[in-house]
């Protein structure tokens, strides 16, 4: 169980922290927060494709039965509303600031958007953690 658990959960995380790194290291203004929100946003869509390890395992798709595909949808549909709440956030640092919508990028925007796309990950890691332990 446990190269399954590094292949399908520690090295998801490992990927979204490297994304984190480049994009530092590469971003034009180093202080610009909303860099975050994209970083966020990636790590949803990573979340989304992670969704596929409930279909190709054998041992998860024997667990659920039937209802495997059920459960993937439900995943991604989650995942989906994530990424979704990310590019809404995203697109109200776009607004211009005499838009009411417009909001200032700051530590705890960026902060929240990272959990929220962090939290995709998590969230279908866990439910393939959850499933391989039936």
């Amino acid at each position: 169980m446990g190269w399954i658990l590094l292949a399908n959960v520690v090295l998801p995380v490992l990927i979204g922290i490297a994304v984190v790194i480049l994009v530092s290291a590469t971003a034009s203004v180093p202080s610009g927060l909303e860099q975050y929100t994209d970083i966020a946003l990636n790590w949803a869509i990573l979340g989304l494709a992670l969704t596929g390890q409930l279909f190709a395992n054998s041992r998860v798709a024997s667990a659920f039965g039937s209802n495997t595909p059920l459960l993937g949808i439900l995943v991604f549909c989650v995942d989906f509303i994530l990424a979704g709440i990310l590019v809404y956030r995203r697109s109200r640092l776009d607004k211009p600031e005499s838009d009411p919508r417009h909001v200032e990028p700051d530590r705890k925007h960026a902060f929240l958007s990272l959990v929220i796309g962090l939290g995709s990950i998590i969230f279908t890691c866990g439910i393939f953690v959850w499933l391989y332990g039936h």
